[in-house]
């Protein structure tokens, strides 16, 4: 499998709008994808987020940044409309350090990578611009992973899902909880987190009123022993 990946920075390697990169990169990543399918036709090959926005007053990379999530849905959307696979950048941030900042700017580009499709998602677990690997973050990109591609599986029509039976049957009084139908879907339907806070406060704070970051860190240590 060969990556062809231009790694095209606008307003320094490309146009600063990020039509223009994306036009350019996709150019690029063509022409190394010609170059490839010469010397070994058929050989597999993936693509995708190839521009790589920066922060223009450092020109430090802007993994953190929501173009760059929207550079990556632009190359997804051509290049699968080429059959071309491709991946996107997500799981990953700006910040030194694993904090509210990497967390959210975590969530917002995984999310936009499951919404786009991609065959492939990478980054994750990278703090400061992609200079530092964090095990917290990682651990925190799994739980993320999970809520979105839940989001990404969308909601199953059918007429088993319709439910218009169990309707009909519970309607008026409300007798859903013990019928075989909840039972039957209670545990594929609806994400359960493996540590995202759910329970009342009372036993939260019986438990130890721990924040995400120390259940993060607690996960951590039951992985790593």
């Amino acid at each position: 499998m060969t990556i062809s990946h231009p790694a095209l920075f606008p307003g320094i390697t490309g146009p600063m709008t990020l039509a223009g990169s994306v036009a350019q990169s996709a150019a690029e990543t063509l022409a190394g994808i010609v170059i490839h399918q010469l010397e070994r036709p058929g050989a597999p090959v993936i693509t995708g987020s190839a521009v790589i926005p920066m922060d223009m007053r450092t020109a430090n990379l802007a993994y953190g940044a929501p173009d760059y999530a929207l550079v990556g849905l632009a190359a997804v959307d051509y290049f699968e409309e080429i059959g071309v696979p491709t991946w996107i950048g997500a799981g990953c941030s700006d910040a030194h350090i694993f904090d509210a900042q990497a967390i959210s700017e975590a969530g917002v580009n995984m999310f936009a990578a499951a919404m786009s499709g991609t065959a492939l998602v990478h980054n994750l677990g990278y703090l400061s611009s992609g200079k530092t690997g964090s095990l917290e973050m990682l651990v925190l990109c799994d739980e993320l992973a999970g809520m979105v591609s839940r989001i990404g599986k969308g909601i199953a029509v059918t007429e088993e899902t319709l439910a218009q039976e169990v309707i009909a049957l519970h309607g008026r009084n409300g007798k859903y909880l013990t019928h075989r139908h909840t039972k039957k879907h209670v545990r594929t339907e609806l994400w359960i987190p493996t540590f995202f806070q759910r329970f009342p406060r009372g036993r939260w704070r019986n438990e130890g009123a721990k924040t995400t970051t120390q259940m993060i860190h607690d996960k951590l240590e039951d992985l790593l022993n």
